[in-house]
């Protein structure tokens, strides 16, 4: 496989992706750059949303830069930041620092202090996957204690802003301090469910209920900890990434998370609503094992990124096969984060920052499915927007159930395939193969 990585350039707009004709080698196509940001290389974090993103230097200083509006950063406070939660959208920004919390609008300039949960040490939260420009929707706010607040932000007729009482919801009985929040919401006609999953140090929870929150909580608090629905129970830092996207008439849809144990990764996927059972837990849950501890991780559709001191991991959910290694010289790693925005990762160091373009379309993912001999994902991808490989596909599908011996599945599918009549019967007369030419001749 062949990789483009450029490093100081931009990304060159004639790039070539996905294949050209029938049996091309599998070519993602990746591009880093430097991110030269204008408020300097001394970047400690960011968070990083559909309309805007914000960037925190290492004095504590924070910038936003709007993608609709402005094309230059624009300074906001200066408060030694710990820590930034914010939504998909990106309309609201959570500040936490050692003794304050702090609010701060996509309508407004200006922070707010939150008075209502200025005594809580806060180390997660999760948004609902829509908010609005003035509400934040049902927050759940995780604390280093193992309590859960349900919590709200909402601007009045004149744009002040006015907060909700927060309410505590529920208590991890260990005590153990909560790393990482993000929870799901299903409805129908007749009712709303949701989905919420919390990781710790060591445990990854998963919480299934119908809503309202404190209804959900109230159905597990009968269970101690030893008997909560757990993903996996292991020892890590419990840092917890996820992976969402936008579609314009359905707004923003969580898909994936990853979760930092120590030794593995353990990730898994979001139900849609086509895929909702009762009750709604993450489906598809699979590890990936490593001998080193990354400094941190990122997921995405198809692929997990493990961050390393001095380099970059790209690992296949597909195939679970190392799809590129990226060195980074005389520098020192801290942080990678997806941008929904772009389609893209950042990855920041001690001496600036590194943009990482996903240059792989969906629809050329088909080769992937194909080479891990996932045949019916790669002819669903194919049926939905590179209808041209079909037949390649199920020709290569139809000889590995002829193989197998199973001749009337392979005879349906050599009548989709690319290959001609003449060229099957005659396989199956060098094979004196008189079951296999019945089958497709009716």
């Amino acid at each position: 496989m062949s990789y483009l990585f450029e490093r100081f350039s931009t990304i060159d707009e004639n790039l070539s992706y996905g294949f050209q004709e029938y049996g091309d080698e599998y070519t993602p196509n990746f591009t880093l750059m430097s991110n030269n940001l204008p408020i300097g290389k001394d970047i400690e974090s960011f968070a990083l949303a559909e309309k805007c993103h914000y960037v925190v230097n290492s004095k504590g200083k924070i910038f936003r830069k709007k993608y609709s509006t402005e094309d230059n950063y624009k300074a906001i406070n200066e408060v030694e930041a710990s820590k930034l939660f914010i939504d998909l959208a990106g309309y609201h920004c959570i500040v936490v620092t050692n003794n304050e919390k702090y609010y701060i609008s996509l309508l407004k300039e200006q922070m707010n202090t939150l008075k209502l949960i200025s005594n809580l040490r806060i180390t997660a939260i999760a948004f609902p996957e829509d908010t609005s420009e003035k509400s934040t929707g049902d927050i759940l706010l995780g604390c280093s204690d193992g309590n859960i607040y349900l919590y709200k932000i909402e601007f009045d007729k004149s744009l002040e802003i006015k907060e909700a009482t927060p309410k505590k919801v529920f208590h991890i009985s260990s005590g153990d301090c909560i790393k990482g929040m993000v929870y799901k919401v299903y409805s129908n006609k007749k009712e709303s469910s949701a989905l919420v999953v919390i990781t710790t140090k060591d445990t990854c929870y998963q919480f299934t209920g119908h809503l309202p929150f404190t209804k959900l909580f109230n159905s597990h608090k009968a269970h101690d900890d030893a008997n909560l629905s757990k993903i996996i129970k292991g020892e890590g830092d419990g840092e917890m990434k996820i992976f969402s996207f936008h579609k314009e008439k359905e707004g923003f849809k969580l898909r994936a998370f990853a979760w930092k144990a120590r030794g593995e990764l353990i990730y898994g996927n979001f139900r849609n609503k086509k895929e909702t059972i009762k009750p709604p837990i993450i489906k598809d849950i699979k590890s990936y094992n490593y001998n080193e501890d990354p400094i941190s991780i990122a997921i995405t559709e198809h692929n997990l990124y493990f961050l390393y001191k001095h380099h970059l991991e790209i690992i296949s959910k597909i195939t679970n096969k190392t799809e590129h290694t990226e060195k980074f010289k005389d520098e020192s790693m801290k942080d990678i984060c997806y941008d929904i925005k772009t389609n893209s990762l950042w990855i920041s160091s001690d001496k600036g920052v590194y943009e990482l373009k996903v240059g792989v379309k969906d629809e050329d993912m088909w080769q992937q499915y194909l080479e891990n001999k996932e045949y019916d994902k790669a002819i669903y991808i194919c049926k939905g927007s590179n209808k041209k490989y079909l037949g390649y596909i199920n020709g290569v599908y139809a000889d590995v159930k002829h193989k197998e011996g199973k001749f009337t599945e392979a005879a349906q599918l050599y009548v989709l395939s690319d290959k001609t009549f003449e060229e099957v019967m005659f396989k199956y007369l060098m094979e004196d193969n008189t079951e296999g030419m019945l089958s497709n001749c009716f």
